[in-house]
């Protein structure tokens, strides 16, 4: 076959610059292909982000409705709710009627809920889809049969290594917060120096206020002496002013985010992708929040997935490289 025109829609990286993560990994697997492949790329309109700047009467332009002459369609990220779907059933219907082949890649739900998974499966049944790369394994079981290719893949997030290198800092040591629906943890000194033992220490995890902090008093250090960057996902603005601490990362720039996970001592966060682009580069991580998508853990780390939960935790190089791997050769297998 010549050249493949494949057009990916990825995810809107203003409201969470996670999104960016993954959308660089699934661009770099696909030009590691050894294809002749012409990548183009768009934005998944987000109704969040429409919503702060328009009212709901008012009309949108999609610019990936109006695709034309591509082989694949390439639709990422947590797609697989039941409002995400609702959203894209013309443009599903449109890549039925000329022969464009649909792709789910580093796929996962919303809620992952019984009622989503019906709603959902009751949606996409008129479709003729073609292949499924599933970001957890619970996506995979509940979606496989729909597609005429399934793979239990891994979030692409998880290529970061192969696409980004990350350069010295000349700082103190610190470790990164990254809190957007709880207030920051308080972390008590559990031993001399910087130390993750069984019992590394303790810490006060509360839901964030929608209107405000709890939380009045921010340390500037914690475990005896390791400084704080806190990095901030959206680069919207909150409802109103808060005062989130000192050393704050605000930016819509992927790489220095990368960049400054990679030099940290540990990385804490309620949000998962900042959490897959802390392990992903062998930096040792706590995920401290609430959401079901956080299943992408379990199909990388295995028996280690509850342990991200209690203490910081790192993933063996080896196992990612091989979950990498075993994708891209899956992904060239199709792409035909």
């Amino acid at each position: 076959m010549g050249e493949i025109n494949v057009l990916h829609v990825g995810g809107y990286t203003s409201t969470n610059i996670g999104n960016a993560f993954y959308n660089l990994g699934i661009r770099h697997v696909l030009k590691s292909l050894g294809k002749e492949i012409n990548l183009f790329t768009t934005s998944d309109l987000q109704s969040y982000a429409w919503s702060r700047f328009n009212t709901k009467k008012a009309s949108s332009f999609d610019p990936c409705k109006y695709f034309t002459n591509m082989d694949y369609i390439i639709w990422s990220g947590p797609m697989l709710g039941t409002m995400y779907v609702k959203k894209w059933i013309n443009i599903l219907r449109k890549a039925n009627a000329v022969g464009t082949k649909i792709i789910c890649m580093s796929a996962g739900g919303n809620r992952y809920t019984r009622e989503e998974i019906e709603e959902v499966r009751s949606i996409l049944k008129e479709f003729r889809l073609y292949a499924l790369f599933s970001r957890d394994f619970e996506t995979y079981e509940n979606y496989k049969d729909l597609f005429e290719h399934s793979y239990s893949g891994i979030c692409c997030a998880f290529y970061i290594p192969e696409y980004f290198k990350s350069w010295k800092l000349d700082v103190e040591p610190y470790v990164v917060f990254n809190f957007e629906q709880h207030t920051e943890p308080l972390f008590v000194k559990a031993n001399e120096g910087f130390e993750f033992a069984e019992k590394w220490g303790g810490a006060e995890l509360r839901p964030l206020s929608k209107r405000r902090f709890i939380q009045k008093e921010y340390p500037d250090f914690v475990f005896g002496g390791l400084n704080i960057i806190r990095t901030k996902n959206t680069c919207f603005e909150p409802a109103q002013k808060k005062y989130y601490g000192k050393n704050v990362y605000l930016s819509d720039t992927p790489e220095d985010y990368l960049n400054i996970y990679a030099n940290a001592e540990a990385v804490f966060s309620d949000r998962v992708h900042t959490c897959v682009g802390a392990l992903s580069q062998g930096v040792p991580t706590m995920f401290m929040g609430e959401t079901p998508r956080a299943n992408l853990f379990k199909r990388i780390a295995g028996e280690k997935f509850s342990d991200i939960y209690r203490q910081p935790t790192t993933i063996a190089v080896s196992d990612l490289d091989m979950e990498r791997e075993n994708l891209r050769i899956k992904l060239r297998e199709v792409l035909t």
